[in-house]
Order: C-alpha cells, then sequence, then structure tokens
C-alpha cells in the first residue's frame, strides 16, 4: 500500500527539449546523448543537476541551463556552443626548448561531442625547417558512446625529442635523442555521475642515441619496449565556465608491464595520484591548485619522471628534473581584467602562480640535473580567451626559478596548464 502510493507521487519525465544556440551546431541528440535524464525515467532534480555539470566538462557548451515543467514531467535544457572545428597552429618557446604543431582539432565532430585530433610536430629551433624529424600525434574519443556509460578512447604519439644531463653548473654537458612510439587504447566506464573506472592498454617502444650536438661523449639510455597495462580510478568532475573552472577531481591510475611479456623488455610498476582544486571565490577570480604524487620501480629514462617547462615546474627547462619518486604542486590565481568584442568576443586574464615539488630516487637517469630534493618557482601570466572558440587559450609566462638554482624562463603556449 505505501509502496503503490509512493509511485503515484513519483513523477515520470515525459520530455526532454534541448535548445542549441551559440554556433548551434551541436546535435540535441549528442546532448541528450550525455544526460542521465531521459523520458520514462522519474524526475529527480538532483540527477538534472549532475547532467548539466557533466555538458559544462567538455568544454565546448557554456550558459548551460535547465528549468523542468508539470513537476518535472516536461524538461528543457538551454546550451550555447562553440566553434569547434580548427587548425592545431602552436608555437611554444620556453624550458630551453622550442616545439611546433600543426593540424587540425574537432572536439565536436558532425555536432556529436565527440573528438578528433592530428597533428605534426617539430622540435627545431626554426619550425618544420630545422632538419629535425617530424612527430606526430593522432586521438580519438567518444563520450557515452550510444548513450550508455562507457566512454571508449584511442591515441598514438610519436616524438622525437632530444633531453640534456645538466652539470651543477646548470648547463647541459651530454645530448640524446628519443625516438618514441606510444599507442594507448581505453574505455572510461561512468559507476556513477562523480566515479568513473578505466581499464586500457599501452604499448610504447623507445629508442635512444647520443646527438650529434652534445658538448660531450656519454652513453645514451637503453632501448625499451613495454606493453602496460592500465586502470584508473576518477572521482569527481570539473566544470569550465568559458574563462572559469570549478570543481574537484582525484585520478588514482596503476599502470605496469612485465619483462616477457607481450614484447616487454622490461618490468615497471607505475603509480599515479593527481587532485585538482578549482574555486571561483568572487566573480571574474580563480584559484586554481593541483597536486600529483608520481612512482614508479621503472629504472631507465622511459620510465621516470621528469619535470621542468611549460607544463610541470614552470622556470626550469624542460626535463631539468627527473627520478623514480616525484611530487609536483602547482597554486595559480586567474583573474578576468577585460572583456573584448572586437575582433572576436574574448576575456583577458592575468594570473599569478607558484609551481614547486621533491624529486627524489635517480636511478639509472641519464636525463636531468643530477639532484634530490625540493623544487620551487614562482610567477606571472596573462591569458587571452577567445569565447566563441573551443579550448583555445593564448598564454605568456614569466617564471623565475628559486629552488635548487635561480633561473628565468619566458614561455607561450595555445592550451591552459591544467
Amino acid at each position: 500500500m505505501h509502496f503503490a502510493l509512493l509511485l503515484l507521487l513519483v513523477t515520470a519525465v515525459e520530455r526532454v527539449d534541448v535548445r542549441v544556440s551559440g554556433i548551434g551546431f551541436t546535435s540535441e541528440a549528442a546532448v541528450r546523448r550525455l544526460m542521465s535524464t531521459k523520458p520514462g525515467e522519474a524526475f529527480d532534480a538532483e540527477l538534472l543537476e549532475r547532467d548539466l555539470v557533466r555538458l559544462r566538462t567538455l568544454g565546448i557548451l557554456y550558459d548551460v541551463t535547465a528549468r523542468s515543467e508539470g513537476d518535472g514531467r516536461r524538461v528543457e535544457v538551454s546550451v550555447k556552443d562553440r566553434w569547434s572545428l580548427l587548425p592545431v597552429l602552436g608555437l611554444r618557446r620556453g624550458g630551453g626548448r622550442t616545439t611546433a604543431r600543426a593540424g587540425v582539432s574537432d572536439h565536436n565532430v558532425a555536432g556529436q561531442l565527440a573528438t578528433l585530433y592530428g597533428e605534426l610536430t617539430s622540435n627545431s629551433d626554426l619550425p618544420f625547417l630545422g632538419g629535425g624529424k617530424l612527430g606526430s600525434y593522432f586521438l580519438g574519443e567518444v563520450p557515452r558512446i550510444f548513450a550508455t556509460r562507457l566512454s571508449p578512447g584511442l591515441s598514438w604519439t610519436r616524438d622525437f625529442l632530444d633531453f640534456a644531463a645538466f652539470g651543477t653548473d646548470g648547463q647541459a654537458h651530454y645530448l640524446y635523442d628519443r625516438s618514441r612510439h606510444d599507442l594507448r587504447a581505453e574505455a572510461r566506464y561512468e559507476i556513477t555521475d562523480r566515479v568513473a573506472l578505466t581499464a586500457g592498454v599501452e604499448v610504447l617502444h623507445d629508442r635512444f642515441s647520443s646527438s650529434a650536438l652534445a658538448p660531450a661523449p656519454g652513453t645514451p639510455p637503453r632501448a625499451v619496449d613495454a606493453t602496460s597495462a592500465v586502470a584508473r580510478l576518477q572521482l569527481g568532475q570539473i566544470e569550465e565556465i568559458v574563462s572559469l573552472s570549478r570543481g574537484r577531481e582525484l585520478k588514482l591510475e596503476l599502470s605496469g608491464s612485465r619483462k616477457g611479456v607481450l614484447g616487454s623488455s622490461a618490468s615497471a610498476v607505475n603509480v599515479l595520484a593527481a587532485g585538482r582544486l578549482f574555486l571561483i571565490p568572487r566573480q571574474g577570480h580563480n584559484l586554481c591548485a593541483q597536486l600529483l604524487l608520481l612512482g614508479t620501480t621503472g629504472q631507465s629514462d622511459s620510465f621516470l619522471f621528469r619535470a621542468g617547462g611549460l607544463r610541470e615546474i614552470r622556470g626550469f627547462v624542460d626535463a631539468f628534473f627527473e627520478g623514480q619518486l616525484m611530487a609536483r604542486a602547482n597554486l595559480e590565481y586567474r583573474l578576468d581584467v577585460l572583456r573584448l568584442t572586437a575582433p572576436i568576443p574574448a576575456i583577458g586574464q592575468i594570473a599569478a602562480f607558484t609551481d614547486g615539488g621533491w624529486v627524489t630516487s635517480r636511478a639509472g637517469a641519464v636525463a636531468g640535473l643530477d639532484y634530490q630534493g625540493p623544487i620551487e618557482s614562482v610567477g606571472v601570466g596573462v591569458r587571452y580567451i577567445p569565447i566563441p572558440f573551443a579550448r583555445v587559450v593564448g598564454r605568456l609566462d614569466l617564471a623565475v626559478g628559486i629552488i635548487p638554482r635561480r633561473t628565468l624562463d619566458i614561455s607561450f603556449s595555445g592550451q591552459q596548464f591544467f
């Protein structure tokens, strides 16, 4: 009797309408595919709010809102989308390295909120003309394929980079070139709206040789082939609200290869714990924090963790630090200071940040500085965020290394750091 009465009080969703504005390219069916609120299901206001959060995390949709009528019988979701089919034209100078990339990206293929990305990369001082080999990167992802909680992804990386062994004077004493091919296939399953589990496999092929530009002779790392199983647990979500982000996220990843299994020439177990926190203390203000704890049983440069440069600890050259155990932390405060309407709507930001961490256990490391201990740097930066375009951020950072030595680095790129 009580159960029957409860069923009468529950309102079932009869319609889910989607209104897309902005560029207006996104399919309404694609928006519904990513939602757990569906016709025939009981209306749940909290579930609908979590759907809106999921839509914002894509970085494609903004001004995401919803309203319900008839106690939830009719739900209407309104979103604005951004132009997502863009050329990849990037030039990055910083961390002692010049890298360039050219290609095409689309994070909303055919309006289906799926990703295809392809680029060629160059690491020569004269991009694509300096005599260096060209690398490449390809990525494909489909969130919530066939309206399920499963999101498959496939990526392939091929790069040719030089790495340096630094002396106590901070100068490169030996250089080696690395040729890396890395294929990764993964499938992510959302257990709940805030808990996801990923399983996959990674195939790594690493080859090394002494650089013709090495100031002094040395011995490069040994070649490595590794086929690794990968498992990842993700808790929480990060919402993107045009220039700002909010939310918290924790990722725990375990991967490993075994010598002699599936062509692996080395055994290694790798552990990663990564936490991100984004707060909006006031309108236009963003407090951003990131902490990573990294560990590996691997002994060679193929497995060891690196830090330094634009993407890890700013103020130092790329791969200035290397070790089996590493902690990295980034704290950044971003402030919207300018809103432009011409030639395209955009937001200007300034940022102040401090990066740091700890590195230890160099094992068989060849690259990097022979150093174990704390790392710290501080800096300021500016950001340019064109509103109509998805995942585009012009970024310039000036960073000063403090520990273990005083350094200065200026870097720029076309993406946000974290």
